[in-house]
């Protein structure tokens, strides 16, 4: 913990002396790459390489290494050939040859493995396509400008594939700008738009749509002013400064840029080819970048105009649509588009770091609403939920898995999707009033009374085992029941005995009025399951037997121990000291490989058995029925390899106006050096050799301790 803190303030130091004292937590210095990134953009993602993942990267080489060496490749490339002629099969194979040798030409491992940068932005009015993104990777000089020319080489053979089967008007611009060399692959009648790939210095650059992007990022590297720098904007740096510091990857998503820009682009849909008004105002053109980043500069706590803007559908927002509205005869799709992503654009932005800890990989996000996002229709489904409570109530010591969280309003996401179509449909209220004249008329149900009004949002889920149970909510058990009767009632008549349904009355742990199903199917496809269903404790409950469902009900009556006395979930999951918790989340991964090989297993089963007996299937289908399992069958081993994996958990928490996700994934330890030699003297690959070695070397600590010393 005191190396963590002296890291954590050396990295601090070091960047409020190099750059600016309101500089976030993570240390920049280890991401330079980031310097490269526009002010304008509204993805944003930079990742490192670690030497504390070494143990991961040797964990996936196995991996990759048993896929190669399975021969599956090759069996797809036959099934594929057995369907062309010789002639198709010699060319194909030709043109792969050539693809494959050239390929090989880069080393695409490396090309990001020391550092990298994706970004991407939309620029208005746009030429061709409206979005760029760039992809950056760190190597050295002399091997940027290798990879640059492997990379050129391809794109130079695609053109020559094009044209030798009759296509045109594809080539590869080469274009050279002081000391930055780039090649675009794309319509030689704009060579300003394509795939692009070039470098600088020892930086190798790929760019997607337009070239403004790469051109900005170049000028960036090079410290020129003319562009302003994501990493450069209080926005930004305010961000990460409610985060851990990040070491192996950052992410920031500006969704209110985003939503702003697409808003823009779909206003201009309709109103006689210009945006809305509310679409206008909405947007921070990618163009305006200068003048954002300075705004940002100027005011810590002020929004860039999208932000501002955005504000829940209320009558100052249908006034200043009132003339639209007046000069067209109604909606068109443009303006309804529009007005459907200003709903949804209640949050600001959201941003994550990544870090690895021993054998865990640990991450945190925060995403954070847009001023007067409370009022939005849609942002009130998901935030006006109670806190979950006592999380651990329902589940047994024994759960494998499980999910506990306050979900969402349904009553509230109804009437907002009854309100937008009201209001913005052509034709809305007539539309509305047919659906609830069908309830009434036709399906003698009322969607909110008799369904969505009986759910008070939160749910839980617990895997024992090979049991499940799945709970709901609900606002009022007596008029669940009765709804409950009523579905049971219309099942038996519909496929009752006659059809091999059994519904029988069940007492569990002591709740009665649970039914249990039972049918032959069932029994036979789904390995003896027995649904129940009925309500306990305040829940709609579903389980796959009873047995699974009584060790969750006894486990809330205090009657079984609870997942607390779990030494597994104890060591290896975060969980919060503090907020509101939104959701929580474990599952025990140790039986991962051998679930993946159980599900290649039976997939592989059925299509066996779907060739077998389907004689009225024509011949192609047939035969491809009966090629496919001998090859997920090869597929078994490689699923064998995945069996590093020991756990994962996460959990969010709600305050402020902002969501705060925690989660870690924990992997087993490195591998013991003779094991590769084991392993290659056995013949069962299916199962792992190296099962002794399951738990970690290092345990990662609860949440509570590291939010103390956060």
């Amino acid at each position: 913990m005191i190396k963590r803190n002296v890291s954590r303030f050396v990295g601090m130091l070091t960047i409020a002396i190099a750059i600016q004292p309101a500089m976030a937590q993570t240390d920049l210095s280890k991401f330079p790459l980031t310097r490269a990134i526009p002010a304008d953009v509204f993805i944003a993602v930079a990742a490192r390489g670690n030497a504390e993942r070494d143990f991961l990267d040797a964990h996936w080489h196995r991996v990759f290494k048993a896929f190669h060496e399975s021969g599956v490749v090759g069996d797809v490339w036959e099934m594929i050939s057995d369907a062309m002629d010789d002639e198709q099969v010699e060319k194909v194979d030709e043109i792969r040859e050539k693809f494959s040798g050239l390929c090989k030409d880069v080393n695409w491992g490396e090309l990001f493995a020391k550092e990298s940068v994706h970004a991407g932005r939309y620029v208005l009015p746009a030429a061709g396509s409206p979005y760029e993104g760039i992809l950056l990777g760190r190597l050295d000089k002399e091997k940027s400008v290798k990879a640059y020319g492997a990379v050129k080489a391809i794109m130079e053979e695609l053109v020559r594939l094009i044209e030798a089967n009759g296509g045109q008007g594809m080539a590869v611009t080469e274009i050279h700008k002081d000391d930055f060399t780039m090649a675009v692959f794309g319509p030689s009648a704009l060579p300003s738009l394509g795939v692009a790939v070039g470098y600088w210095k020892d930086v190798i650059i790929f760019g997607f749509g337009g070239l403004g992007m790469m051109e900005d990022s170049v000028k960036l590297l090079k410290g020129s002013k003319d562009v302003k720098a994501l990493v450069d904007s209080e926005r930004f740096k305010g961000a990460f400064a409610k985060l851990p510091p990040a070491e192996d990857e950052l992410v920031f998503w500006d969704m209110s840029n985003m939503f702003g820009q697409v808003k823009t682009m779909v206003g201009g849909i309709g109103n006689h080819g210009g945006p809305s008004k509310k679409a206008a105002a909405n947007a921070k053109p990618a163009k305006a970048k200068a003048k954002a980043a300075d705004d940002d500069a100027d005011d810590e706590d002020a929004k860039p105009s999208k932000a501002k803007s955005k504000k829940p559908a209320n009558d100052e927002a249908d006034d200043e649509e009132a003339d639209d509205d007046e000069e067209d005869e109604g909606p068109d799709g443009g303006a309804i588009i529009a007005k459907a992503l200003d709903e949804v654009s209640f949050i600001d932005f959201m941003a994550s770091v990544r870090w690895t800890d021993g054998h865990s990989v640990h991450s945190e996000s925060y995403t954070t609403l847009l001023p007067g996002a409370k009022d939005n229709a849609l942002c009130k489904v998901f935030t006006g939920q109670e806190p979950v409570k006592n999380y651990e109530r329902f589940i047994p010591k024994e759960a494998k898995n499980f999910s506990v969280g306050n979900g969402c309003n349904w009553t509230q996401l109804y009437h907002a999707i009854r309100d937008f179509v009201s209001e913005n449909i052509p034709d809305g209220p007539n539309h509305i009033a047919h659906l609830d004249s069908m309830q009434a008329d036709q399906w003698n149900l009322n969607i909110e009374k008799d369904i969505l009004s009986l759910f008070a949002g939160g749910y839980v889920s617990v895997e024992t085992g090979n049991d499940m149970v799945f709970m709901l909510k609900v606002t009022d058990v007596k008029r669940m029941g009765a709804q409950l009767d009523r579905l049971f009632a219309f099942v038996t008549e519909k496929a009752g005995k006659e059809g091999g349904l059994v519904i029988s009355e069940v007492e569990i742990a002591g709740n009665a009025g649970f039914r249990q199903f039972s049918h032959p199917m069932l029994m036979m496809m789904g390995g003896g399951v027995t649904p129940v269903i009925g309500c306990a404790e305040g829940y709609l409950c579903i389980g796959t037997s009873t047995k699974g469902l009584k060790m969750v009900l006894e486990t809330a009556a205090g009657k079984h121990a609870n997942i607390t006395k779990s030494e597994q979930f104890m060591n290896e999951s975060v969980r919060p000291k503090s907020g509101a918790l939104e959701s929580i989340s474990f599952e025990d991964e140790t039986g991962k490989a051998e679930q993946i090989q159980s599900a290649i297993g039976a997939i592989s089963m059925a299509l066996g058995m779907a060739g077998m007996f389907g004689q009225d299937m024509p011949p192609e289908i047939r035969g491809f029925l009966t090629k496919v399992p001998p090859l997920l069958a090869k597929l078994g081993p490689v699923a064998g390899k995945l069996d590093f994996f020991q756990s994962t958990s996460s959990y969010t928490t709600f305050e402020n106006g902002a969501w705060r996700e925690r989660s870690v994934q924990n992997y087993k330890g490195p591998r013991p050096p003779d094991a590769e030699e084991d392993e290659a003297k056995t013949t069962d690959d299916a199962k792992p050799a190296h099962k002794k070695a399951a738990a970690p070397k290092k345990k990662p600590k609860p949440a509570a301790d590291e939010d103390e010393d956060e």
